[in-house]
This record gives structure tokens, C-alpha cells and sequence, in this order.
């Protein structure tokens, strides 16, 4: 019933749709919501920061509520940005340039909310939290409902693997624009201007780390022909316990007996790259709690 209705529902100001013809009703009034108040600002003797400073807290203040925990697709936050482009930059002439556009004042720009940068942001309200065990910032209730649906979705033992791990995400039980999107991207943005400073990633255990895709455990020190296999769709779909055991006594990770593997020509490859030291561990492979 709900997949055929023509309207999406409401609560507590979060869109909640089940077909993307009901995303496409709210997208058409949130886009025609947001034009109709910058025309009515827009009637108003305003200065250019002034527009900026309307269109940070008034004009977009139900969208910044809304992507906090709504994913929306990119197609749609560009077509909001001309709007307000339009909005801030009406009567000025020559306009600004567009690296200018979102720099803060003190830097020569006009403050402007970049609507996907706030998009991102808004996620490390949550990512703090799923990464440093919720130290009370979240009712408990929120915190375990978010950390059991990301273990399940992903058949991981740790809810953080597919935080911090892209390829911990691989054949999820996710799909479209799913609630943990933004914080996936989000997180994604991050590692790539910056390394990862996690505690999680300081200790993590003996079982989180069997459970993670192979390709997390290892790192490529010298690409060549002979890591091709690596790209083969059979070692994205591997876990570490697949060709990995943990030593007790050494207090290591170590390849399985080559009769242990169903896959022996891959761990047979496996075995020469560590060796030749084309392949090495991730530095938090041994640096990990046997509980």
C-alpha cells in the first residue's frame, strides 16, 4: 500500500518514502519551498553578506535538519545550489567567483554553507559516536539501534568495519539511498585528505580483523604483474580468516596450511608477495587485543 501511495510521510520533519516517485513528490516541494523564500527575501534591501548570512540560517535551515539523517541524491543538492547563487549574487555585478563563493569572510569569501560539505558534516555527529563507543552523547537506545542494523547489514562482528573499511561494504544488505550513505561518504572524504585517528583502529581484535576483507590486512608495496590476481572478484568477496589464523603463542597473524585453503593458487600468490615483500601487513595487524 504504501509503495503505490503518490505522497510521502512526514515525522518529525524527516521524509520517509518507500518508492522513488514519493521522492520525487518531496524533492518537487522542498525545491519549490526553497525558491518561493528566496524570492520573498530576495523583495528585501539586503547586503551580500546579509543574503549569505539569510540563506545559512533561514532559507536552508529545514534542509540541514533533514540531511542529518536523510540521504538525497547529488543530482538533487546541485540543483539547489544555483537557486541560492542566484538568491545571494542578485544585483551584483561583476559576481564573485565561485572559489570565493563558500571561503569564510575572513578569508576574503562570503561564508556561504556549501550544501554538500554541510551535507558531510553533519554526519560526524554520528560517526563520533559509532567510533568512540557513544561515551552517552546518544540515548542508548539510538546508539544500539544503529550499531546492530550496521552488523547486520554487513554479517561483521564490529559495527565500525564497514565505517572504516569501503570494501567491508561489499554485497550488503543495503541498497539505494540507504541511511548510512552520507556517513559512508562522509568518512570516505575524510580518509582521503587525512589518515584515520581512531582508537578502534589503535586495538582492534583478533575477531575484527579476521572478519575483514582481505585487502584491508594487506597493503601493495611494489605493483606489478604478479599482484593482478589481486583484482580478481574472488578476493574482494575474501575475508582474512579465509587465508589467515591467529597465533597464540607467537601473538600474530599467519597464513593457514596451504591444505587449509580452498583457494591454494591464490594463497600460493599470497604467500610469494609476503615473501618477496611486494605485499606487507597493515601496521594495526599486529598491533591488535586477542580478546
Amino acid at each position: 500500500m504504501f509503495h503505490h501511495s503518490t505522497g510521502y510521510i512526514k515525522y518529525l520533519g524527516y521524509p520517509i518514502w518507500f518508492a522513488t516517485h514519493q521522492r520525487n513528490v518531496y524533492v518537487s516541494e522542498l525545491t519549490g519551498q526553497i525558491t518561493t523564500v528566496t524570492r520573498i527575501y530576495g523583495t528585501r534591501q539586503v547586503s551580500l553578506y546579509g543574503k549569505a548570512n539569510i540563506a545559512n540560517t533561514m532559507i536552508l535551515s529545514k534542509l540541514w535538519h533533514v540531511i542529518r539523517v536523510v540521504a538525497l541524491p547529488k543530482d538533487v543538492l546541485k540543483k539547489l545550489k544555483p537557486i541560492i547563487y542566484q538568491f545571494v549574487m542578485s544585483g551584483m555585478f561583476p559576481p564573485l567567483k565561485a572559489n570565493s563563493f563558500f571561503l569564510p569572510r575572513d578569508q576574503g569569501g562570503l561564508g556561504l554553507i556549501d550544501i554538500g560539505a554541510q551535507q558531510h558534516a553533519l554526519q560526524f555527529r554520528y560517526l563520533r559516536v559509532l567510533l568512540n563507543e557513544n561515551q552517552g552523547v546518544l540515548p542508548d537506545f539510538t546508539y544500539q539501534l544503529l550499531v546492530n542494523a550496521l552488523r547486520l547489514s554487513h554479517d561483521v562482528p564490529h559495527h565500525a568495519l564497514p565505517l572504516l573499511f569501503p570494501s567491508a561494504r561489499y554485497k550488503n544488505m543495503l541498497n539505494g539511498l540507504h541511511p548510512f550513505l552520507s556517513m559512508f561518504n562522509a568518512i570516505d572524504i575524510c580518509r582521503q585528505h587525512s589518515p584515520m585517528n581512531s582508537n578502534w583502529l589503535n586495538k582492534p581484535s583478533v575477531l575484527a580483523i579476521s572478519s575483514l576483507p582481505l585487502m584491508e590486512m594487506l597493503q601493495v608495496v611494489n605493483a606489478n604483474e604478479d599482484l593482478d590476481f589481486l583484482q580478481h572478484a574472488s578476493i574482494k568477496a575474501s575475508k582474512v580468516q579465509d587465508f589467515f589464523v591467529y597465533n597464540h603463542e607467537q601473538d600474530q597473524f599467519q597464513l593457514k596450511p596451504k591444505a587449509a585453503c580452498s583457494k591454494r593458487n591464490t594463497w600460493i600468490n599470497i604467500h610469494r608477495a609476503l615473501f618477496i615483500q611486494d605485499l606487507v601487513y597493515q601496521p594495526f595487524v599486529h598491533n591488535n587485543s586477542a580478546e
